[in-house]
């Protein structure tokens, strides 16, 4: 059994700049915190990249990429699922040396104390948390001998397993929710335009906001913060009283529908209750009006179809940053079925809600059994004997 070297990231790991010159790969990913890779016509259910992907970066695979102001959330992984695939310029792209380092081994790394607490003392000073890859390449890291690698990988691979189920079902659950609303409402054919059942359509707080940046204080709600039809507040910034308060036209309520306006426009949540009173950067509000035939999970839900992605995919516009304006995002026909089938949909929703609540529960107890373990066989707190 030898000893760890301790050496700098910089010695295992090249940053990969190669562009999609010709456009030749013709699959797009993104890097979630919750499934990493994925295919942005899959995940996304239509095209929302950039028409021109000529300036994409090719990532390939077992090769790593990662969001710079989104790693601290987990916005990181290594490319397994395809031999290759276009990344947005933002993203970094970065190999191991592999006579050195697995990538199957390194990989896990990703998901450590340790990692997160060295993004962390990184990027202080930057609200956006943005990890420059020299940042990165000046990592200490723990380096145990290949054979130790392997060891480590089989362990926590069969964990792995396990979690993969569980996620299949979980996205198994989605599918099935999405096909119910196309078979639902498909027949549906009276419409009103967002606008028309709105309060009001418009922008959060559009100013810049830096100085305002607080430990606590008043959450401050972004793009990266809306999932489908879920509120993601696992990355959250607070701002200051006093400035929110220059803004109380734009205080949140519950059942608010926040939307993407940039990156990936058009991607729609409600505000649940905990967040009335909190504010947005830059996204799309819109406020129902207080009409008993409307029900806002269903127009989430709608917006989020592949409906209201039709909708978006030939309205947005921009190049190299897609965007979706209030103007635009108020116009978008909405299917209005009487209440009683809204109400229907949503009650089948919330069962598979539970259903998808208990999946994910199993998920998160597997993912604390492999946290523990990674804690002590990627530190070197427990050996493999080789």
């Amino acid at each position: 059994m030898s000893e760890w070297k301790r050496v700098k990231l910089k010695e295992l790991i090249r940053e990969i700049n190669e562009r999609n010159k010709g456009e030749k790969v013709k699959r797009v990913l993104s890097i979630t915190n919750s499934r990493g890779f994925v295919s942005q016509e899959e995940y996304f259910e239509g095209t929302v990249h950039s028409a021109n992907i000529s300036n994409y970066k090719i990532v390939r695979k077992n090769q790593f990429a990662y969001n710079p102001s989104r790693v601290n959330v987990g916005s990181i992984d290594i490319l397994k699922d395809y031999e290759e695939g276009a990344l947005s310029p933002m993203y970094i792209v970065f190999e191991v040396d592999t006579t050195k380092l697995l990538p199957d081994y390194f990989k896990y790394y990703f998901q450590t104390n340790s990692f997160f607490e060295n993004v962390k003392n990184s990027t202080q000073g930057s609200v956006r948390n943005s990890l420059s890859f020299k940042a990165l390449s000046d990592f200490e890291y723990l380096l145990p001998t290949i054979e130790e690698q392997v060891k480590i990988v089989k362990i926590l691979q069969k964990i792995d397993c396990i979690i993969k189920k569980y996620g299949n079902l979980l996205e198994e659950k989605n599918k099935f929710s999405n096909s119910q609303f196309i078979e639902i409402f498909k027949d549906v054919n009276k419409y009103k335009t967002l606008k028309e059942i709105c309060e009001f359509v418009t922008v959060g707080i559009a100013n810049s906001v830096t100085h305002a940046y607080r430990e606590n204080g008043i959450v401050m709600l972004r793009n990266q913060n809306i999932l489908i039809n879920k509120l993601d507040d696992s990355d959250l910034i607070y701002i200051d009283k006093e400035f929110a308060n220059k803004y109380k036209n734009k205080e949140l309520l519950e059942n608010d529908i926040l939307a993407t306006r940039t990156g990936y426009p058009g991607i729609a949540c409600l505000v649940p209750k905990k967040y009335e009173g909190s504010q947005t950067f830059t996204t799309l509000i819109a406020r129902l009006k207080k009409d008993k035939n409307l029900n806002p999970i269903y127009i989430c839900h709608y917006i989020n179809s592949k409906y209201g992605k039709q909708f978006v995919n030939s309205n947005k516009v921009g190049i190299a940053q897609q965007n979706l304006g209030a103007k635009t995002f108020e116009l978008m026909p909405i299917k209005i079925p009487p209440i009683e089938l809204q109400n229907n949909f949503v009650n089948m929703v919330k069962l598979i809600d539970k259903e998808k609540k208990l999946l994910e529960e199993q998920i998160i107890n597997y993912e604390k059994q492999k946290k523990g373990l990674m804690q002590k066989l990627l530190v070197g707190k427990v050996k493999m004997n080789v």
